[in-house]
């Protein structure tokens, strides 16, 4: 019995270097290879105001939200998805919430969304490799999360007549790493 007793534990060691102990290293070996790595370089433009305006028609009410976003560079944080990367600051000027409801079921957890767009987008710090969408301007519902066209948007009796949003800048970024 000591013998099985023996070889279990010798098993149990041999699993936990081979399946906890390497995770646990390479994730360290990130960490400070992530912490030494210089910052991603800081934009030229830190600050921006972005105005947009939607009119649209729902069961015959008129309905216009005008607002802008502001944008304002936050800084350089780090986790272990991305790595380092330019954080950024971004409210509605009127206070609202950056996803506007513009459509709810009664009774129902479902909503219709205009999302006003990322700071990241409207700044000009969304990388080539990125989803594009995930960051512009659009409608959306919270279903099943997927941008709605014009044409899902009258399946739900929302006409739209108007929609304006600002087009982002093209920043510059420093190069000087700091």
């Amino acid at each position: 019995m000591l013998k099985l007793g023996k070889i279990l534990l010798t098993v149990a060691w041999g699993a936990l270097g081979v399946f906890v102990v390497p995770p646990i290293v390479v994730w360290i070996i990130f960490f400070i290879v992530t912490l030494l790595s210089p910052n991603p370089p800081k934009p030229k433009v830190k600050y921006g105001e972005f105005p947009f305006k939607i009119e649209y028609e729902i069961n015959g009410e008129k309905k216009l939200i005008k607002d802008s976003v502001i944008c304002e560079f936050d800084g350089i944080e780090w986790n272990e998805s991305r790595g380092k990367f330019r954080k950024w600051k971004w409210h509605l000027k009127s206070g609202n919430s950056t996803d506007l409801v513009i459509f709810s079921k009664i009774n129902s957890t479902f909503h219709i969304y205009y999302y006003v767009g990322s700071p990241e987008y409207y700044m000009g710090d969304v990388n080539k490799n990125e989803q594009y969408a995930l960051y512009s301007p659009g409608f959306w519902n919270n279903g099943d999360g997927r941008y709605l066209d014009n044409r899902d948007l009258t399946k739900y009796g929302i006409k739209l007549i108007n929609w304006e949003y600002s087009s982002p800048i093209v920043n510059k970024f420093n190069m000087k790493f700091t």
